[in-house]
C-alpha cells in the first residue's frame, strides 16, 4: 500500500513539473515575442521619424559605378532615405538598366545643360550651382538633407534624428585647408561635400544667400554664369557672416587642424545656428589615414601624390574605362583595402599592397558595377578583354 502511494506521489509530482516547464517555456516565448515586437516597433519608429531627412548625392556617368557602390553601402547600413540625383543622361541610362534587371535604386533626375567644350572642372562648377538650387528647393518643400558626395564612405548607422533634433539649422564637416586664404584667416574651413541642412526658414535664407553668391561668382563662362566652386563660396559666406564659438585650445600637438566641433550664429539671420562635427566623426583626410571607431563617414583625398601607383591603377583599365568612372570606384576600393591591412606596415607599404591587390583582382572587384551595355556594347566587349592580374 505504501509503495502504491509512493508511486502515485511521484507521478503527480512529475506531472506538476512538466506543467511548470511548459508554462515557463510559453511565458519565455511570449516574452521573447513581445521583446521582438517591441524592438521591431522601435526600429520602425526610428526609421519613420528619420524619414524627413534625405541623404543625397549627385552623380553623372563618370561617377555612376561609385554612386552604385555608395547606394548599396547605405542600404546595407539599413538607411532607407538615400537618393542619387542623376544630372546627366548617361547616368540615367546606367540606373535604368539596373532597374530593368530588377534592382532597386532610389533616384531623381535633374539634367543639366552644360557646354561639352568646357573642361570637366568647369562642368562641375555648373553642377555645384544646380546642387545648391536643388537643396534650396528641397528645404522649401520641408525636406531636411544630408548632402554628401557619391565617393564618401559611410561606416556605420547613425540615427538621422540626432541631427534633426540637435537644435542646429546646419552641421558642417571640417575640411583640411582649402580654401587656403580663409584657413589662414580663421584657422579652419568647412567641406562642401558633407553637410546636414535642416528644413527651417533660417536655413532657407542662408541657402538663398549662398545661391546668389554662386550666381554672381566669376566662373569660367564669366560673371553671372550660374557656376561656382561651392566650397569657396560656402567658406566665404560663413567667414563673413558667422560668429563662431571657436575653441583654439583643442589643437592636437604638432597638428594645426582643429579636431573638435563648435557652434555659432549668423549675423544676418540671427535665428540661424550652425555647428561643426568633430573631425573624427566626419573625417576629411589624406588618403593614407584610416577611420576610428568614432567615424561615421570618411572622405579620403586622392592618392595622386603617388604617380607611379596612380598610373598602375589607370593602366589596368585603359582610357575609355577611366571615362566611365572606374578610377573613382577603384580609389574607394583601394582605400578600404588599405585600411584593412595590418597597421604594423608603414603607410607606403600598405598602399603598395592595396594597389597590387586591386590590380590583381580588378575584374572581380569591378564586375558588379560594370553596367555600361547601353554604350553600344563597347564596355561589355572590352570588359572581357581586361588583363588578368599581373
Amino acid at each position: 500500500m505504501r509503495l502504491a502511494i509512493y508511486f502515485l506521489f511521484i507521478s503527480v509530482l512529475s506531472i506538476l513539473l512538466s506543467l511548470s516547464v511548459l508554462f515557463h517555456t510559453k511565458a519565455t516565448q511570449s516574452n521573447e515575442d513581445h521583446n521582438l515586437k517591441v524592438n521591431n516597433t522601435e526600429t520602425q519608429k526610428r526609421k519613420a521619424k528619420s524619414s524627413n531627412v534625405k541623404i543625397v548625392a549627385f552623380t553623372d556617368h563618370s561617377f555612376a559605378p561609385v554612386g552604385q557602390w555608395w547606394y548599396q553601402r547605405l542600404t546595407n547600413l539599413t538607411y532607407t532615405a538615400h537618393t542619387l540625383v542623376l544630372f546627366e543622361s548617361r547616368a540615367v541610362a546606367h540606373f535604368e538598366k539596373l532597374k530593368a534587371k530588377g534592382e532597386y535604386y532610389r533616384t531623381e533626375v535633374k539634367l543639366i545643360d552644360i557646354d561639352n567644350k568646357l573642361k570637366r572642372r568647369f562642368k562641375i562648377h555648373r553642377l555645384w550651382y544646380i546642387r545648391i538650387l536643388y537643396c534650396l528647393e528641397q528645404l522649401k518643400a520641408g525636406t531636411s538633407l544630408i548632402l554628401t558626395d557619391s565617393d564618401n564612405i559611410f561606416h556605420r548607422y547613425v540615427d538621422l534624428t540626432l541631427f534633426e533634433d540637435s537644435g542646429y539649422d546646419a552641421i558642417f564637416s571640417f575640411e583640411q585647408r582649402y580654401p587656403t586664404d580663409i584657413f589662414k584667416k580663421q584657422g579652419f574651413v568647412v567641406c562642401g561635400g558633407m553637410t546636414f541642412l535642416k528644413a527651417t526658414n533660417a536655413t532657407v535664407q542662408i541657402m538663398e544667400k549662398l545661391l546668389q553668391r554662386c550666381y554672381e561668382s566669376q566662373g569660367r563662362e564669366g560673371k553671372n554664369s550660374k557656376s561656382c566652386d561651392d566650397q569657396t563660396v560656402w567658406n566665404e559666406l560663413l567667414f563673413q557672416d558667422m560668429e563662431w564659438n571657436r575653441k583654439t585650445e583643442d589643437l592636437q600637438a604638432g597638428n594645426d587642424l582643429l579636431q573638435f566641433g563648435f557652434d555659432g550664429v549668423s549675423k544676418s539671420v540671427p535665428s540661424f545656428r550652425a555647428n561643426l562635427w568633430d573631425r573624427q566623426f566626419s573625417l576629411r583626410i589624406p588618403f593614407e589615414t584610416c577611420p576610428s571607431e568614432k567615424t561615421w563617414v570618411s572622405m579620403p583625398a586622392p592618392f595622386d601624390h603617388r604617380k607611379e601607383l596612380e598610373k598602375k591603377v589607370k593602366g589596368q583599365h585603359g582610357g575609355f574605362l577611366q571615362e566611365f568612372g572606374l578610377f573613382e570606384l577603384a580609389k574607394v576600393l583601394i582605400w578600404e583595402k588599405y585600411c584593412s591591412l595590418e597597421s604594423s606596415l608603414d603607410s607606403s607599404q600598405r598602399l603598395e599592397k592595396a594597389v597590387s591587390y586591386y590590380v590583381s583582382n580588378s575584374q572581380n572587384l569591378i564586375r558588379p558595377y560594370a553596367n555600361f551595355t547601353q554604350y553600344n556594347g563597347i564596355f561589355r566587349n572590352d570588359l572581357k578583354q581586361l588583363p588578368a592580374g599581373r
